[in-house]
């Protein structure tokens, strides 16, 4: 789940910017999502993949996640979010073949927030020091009583 909310956070910064992101890490949250046992994340996973990869002109790859959306939706029929999903895929796939305006990046200030971003990573590789999270967290401070962050550097 937390591989495909970093997809969807990186897609939402610039799709234009971050599409390589959002791709890489919805496709790492797809493939373990459909190791498990949970319709709705499978399903929701595999949608976001292909339709980042639809945003991105891979109009291929994102044919086969949607396919695989809208095949994943119809195992479970009683299910409202996955009969939007499906609906959605659906959509998707019509729209496929109309030609689109390449990615442009509409926010250049979305640039200058790979910071954050890139502690978000880092913390989902395992790789991000464990003060770097708490300087950063409120319910840290509200927890510990601290009234406010320590110096930069400390």
């Amino acid at each position: 789940m937390a591989s495909v909310g970093l997809g969807a956070a990186y897609c939402a910064l610039c799709a234009a910017c971050h599409g390589p992101a959002a791709i890489r890490w919805t496709r790492e949250g797809a493939a373990l999502a459909e190791t498990g046992t949970d319709e709705r994340l499978k399903a929701q996973s595999v949608y976001q993949l292909g339709s980042f990869l639809a945003q991105s002109g891979d109009r291929t790859g994102a044919r086969t996640f949607l396919e695989r959306t809208v095949t994943a939706c119809a195992a479970d029929g009683g299910d409202p979010e996955l009969a939007r999903l499906a609906r959605a895929a659906r959509s998707a796939l019509a729209h496929l073949g109309k030609p689109k305006r390449p990615l442009a990046c509409s926010d250049p200030s979305s640039r200058e927030t790979d910071e954050p971003a890139d502690l978000v990573e880092a913390i989902a590789r395992g790789d991000a020091l464990v003060h770097s999270v708490l300087i950063v967290d409120p319910v840290w401070f509200a927890l510990t009583g601290a009234d406010r962050p320590p110096p930069a550097g400390s």
